[in-house]
């Protein structure tokens, strides 16, 4: 083990993970989150783009598979949607229906790729659930991190807004864009790690139609250039 107890603050997906990961390692893992957060497939508040759909790719299913044993079996009994990318994901662009955002695929191909579709508080739901079942991962809801405790130049723990101090051997800050990690870090005289900025030239938005088999032309075809639509088909 590397430590007794570790610190992670932020019960969101990054701290779930991470939460996890730590687990194997300290003794004990105590998650903080200023929000109380109910059971079963909710929004997290504080996760703005939540009632989005979200789509988890290949990559994060093995991730997530590798922490977390049978969890595709978890979201297909909750009620997630697998998709095999190039059959089942559909983009209506400008210029027609395609099966790449591209445009380069306009029939349906075997990627070999698989995901699932679902609500972003199904798949945290199922992340929170398996997460908690580890018998050293603890979670404390409505507590709002004040500042680090650092002494001897090593940061000892975290004092929450109710003057309650948390020893730990190290603390994760996975709340977020948010974060008030620089200003916990200045006000015990270190300097704020530098940041890159990456701009993404992309926005969306959702929308739940039932019983929506095809995209009507007059929607598809007033999306401006460089905008897509993409539309999960129940085949």
């Amino acid at each position: 083990m590397l430590g007794q107890r570790a610190v992670v603050v932020g019960a969101s997906v990054a701290g779930l993970l991470a939460s996890r990961t730590l687990s194997e390692h300290f003794d004990e893992v105590v998650v903080l989150d200023s929000d109380e957060i109910e059971d079963g497939p909710v929004v997290h508040k504080s996760v703005p783009q939540g009632y989005h759909l979200h789509a988890l790719l290949q990559g994060g299913l093995k991730v997530l598979s590798s922490l977390y044993p049978a969890f595709t079996e978890d979201l297909r009994q909750l009620g997630a949607t697998r998709i095999v990318i190039g059959q089942d994901a559909v983009w209506y662009l400008p210029n027609g229906k395609a099966y790449t955002a591209t445009g380069s695929a306009r029939t349906t191909f075997d990627s070999g790729l698989e995901g699932y579709c679902a609500s972003r508080g199904l798949l945290e739901s199922v992340i929170r659930r398996r997460t908690a079942a580890s018998p050293n991962i603890r979670f404390e809801y409505r507590r709002t991190v004040r500042e680090l405790i650092c002494r001897d130049g090593i940061i000892r723990g975290v004092r929450c807004g109710n003057m309650r101090l948390i020893e730990c051997d190290i603390v994760v800050d996975a709340t977020g864009r948010g974060h008030r990690a620089r200003r916990w870090l200045a006000a015990i005289g270190y300097p704020a790690p530098e940041e890159t900025t990456i701009g993404l030239d992309t926005a969306y938005s959702t929308q739940t139609s039932a019983g929506l088999k095809t995209i009507p032309a007059s929607l598809s075809c007033s999306l401006p250039a460089r905008r897509l639509f993409s539309l999960a088909e129940d085949t």
